[in-house]
């Protein structure tokens, strides 16, 4: 586990750390739950490895995630092929900036838990990106 609360996070993105690229992840190979709650996350980049990781628990609760910005995220292009798909089981989205549900959600075929109170979602249908491609 590794535990990032309460911190001034802005992203989980650490591609463009100098001399840290995808180290960073890859000294992690068998991490298996994240926690990022509490930090400034906006924007959900996964890059840099961690969308491969064998995650089961991903906590970003008490960011700043939007509905438009996980449509806008590469995390919305992934493929069935990668770990965090195969393996996320636990993902807490509470208490950040939803309006609707996130289409990336439909893409977790193992999920189990999904955690959205505490936002402002107004209707129970995915996002339209999602509607159309399906």
């Amino acid at each position: 586990a590794l535990n990032l609360r309460i911190n001034m996070l802005s992203s989980l993105d650490v591609q463009h750390c100098p001399d840290q690229e995808n180290e960073w992840f890859q000294a992690l190979p068998n991490l298996t739950k994240l926690d990022a709650g509490q930090n400034h996350i906006s924007m959900l980049t996964l890059s840099g490895g961690l969308e491969n990781l064998p995650l089961s628990t991903l906590e970003l609760d008490q960011n700043r995630i939007t509905s438009q910005s996980l449509t806008d995220s590469p995390l919305n292009n992934i493929n069935n092929a990668t770990q965090l798909v195969r393996h996320l089981r636990f993902l807490n989205l509470s208490s950040n900036k939803l309006t609707c549900l996130p289409s990336i959600i439909f893409k977790l075929t193992n999920l189990n838990t999904l955690i959205l109170s505490h936002n402002q979602i107004c209707t129970l249908q995915q996002d339209q990106e999602y509607s159309s491609s399906s």
